[in-house]
């Protein structure tokens, strides 16, 4: 198994450089099964929505289409599915993993100082 970094997902969800996107799928196809940690998932949703400035259903599609390529295989793939469908809802991407994330392990609320984050997510509570 390989490791794959947000610039390899990048090229594949924008073909903003067709070669680079050519070449991370022909390795993807020649080197799977390929993982995706957690970590690179949150970067490549920040910069798919800052740098990118793709729209948040964009987005979504993005991580969807990355969670059905059959040679990649995601870390927690269903805490990303959960965290994805917040943050299709509006939550914050980060928000989202973090609070479920914290659900996984048995914490009934994850407390913070972010007011919408509080109020967009069932299990954050202002503090």
């Amino acid at each position: 198994m390989v490791g794959l970094d947000t610039n390899v997902l990048v090229r594949l969800a924008t073909n903003d450089d067709p070669r680079q996107a050519a070449r991370a799928r022909a390795l993807i196809r020649a080197e799977g099964p390929a993982f995706v940690n957690r970590a690179t998932m949150l970067e490549f949703v920040w910069v798919l929505q800052y740098v990118y400035e793709y729209a948040r259903e964009d987005i979504v599609g993005a991580m969807e289409r990355l969670l059905n390529v059959d040679r990649v295989i995601v870390e927690d793939r269903l805490l990303i599915e959960r965290a994805a469908a917040l943050f299709g809802r509006g939550a914050d991407f980060a928000d989202a993993l973090f609070a479920e994330s914290n659900v996984e392990q048995g914490c009934t609320t994850t407390y913070t100082f972010d007011k919408p984050a509080a109020k967009r997510l069932a299990h954050m509570t202002l503090v």
